[in-house]
């Protein structure tokens, strides 16, 4: 999150010098495991640990929804992924990088496969569900929950869509309460282990 808010710069220049300019964001993603590859060097390099900026294939499916989120909340009119897919890691690029930016793919590499990592399923569901909806406003963000508005274009809301700000790893459910006077949607939904469910 530490990066994703030292984007705002980009907003205050913006708002300086070039008033109502959209601002695009080309590169945004997390490293993970998955794809069947890991995140552990390669065998000339095994007693070298895992690289440490990699997640788990679950953390990044759920971190790449949260944080395309996020991202429209501060404003940006267009999000990218990085990248398609995972790189080969060789000898020598772990030497350069020790895997670093190699893990961020939604599929995995060409020499695996081109596997479909739990991300790119994840990003497909959040854009067939919420894709042509904006921002509309924040019912809460702080250390218990984060809920959003989302909606159409002349600021009505249709969805509301909230989270628990925790490790992606962490799968506790909790009930956060809060209040809120209208009903934008009757059905409701969850991240699970590999696809949106039903929400109880």
């Amino acid at each position: 999150m530490s990066s994703i808010h030292a984007a705002d710069w980009m907003f205050r220049f913006r708002d300086r010098n070039a008033p109502g300019l959209p601002i695009y964001l080309t590169e945004f993603g997390w490293d993970s495991a998955g794809g069947g590859e890991t995140c552990n060097p390669p065998p000339e390099r095994a007693s070298d640990p895992p690289f440490p900026e990699c997640v788990s294939e679950r953390s990044q499916a759920i971190y790449a929804v949260r944080g395309a989120l996020v991202l429209a909340r501060k404003g940006f009119a267009r999000l990218t992924w990085f990248f398609y897919g995972n790189s080969a890691l060789s000898l020598q690029d772990w030497d350069k990088s020790k895997g670093l930016f190699s893990r961020s793919g939604l599929v995995s590499s060409g020499s695996a496969g081109y596997q479909e990592k739990m991300s790119l399923r994840a990003l497909e569901i959040f854009v067939e569900t919420l894709g042509s909806k904006h921002f509309v406003g924040v019912v809460r963000e702080d250390a218990q929950a984060y809920v959003y508005e989302l909606g159409d274009g002349d600021g009505r809301v249709t969805h509301l869509v909230g989270w628990l700000p925790i490790d992606g790893e962490d799968e506790r459910q909790e009930v956060v309460s809060f209040e809120y006077s209208r009903a934008p949607s009757t059905g409701a939904w969850r991240l699970g282990s590999d696809e949106y469910m039903p929400a109880a």
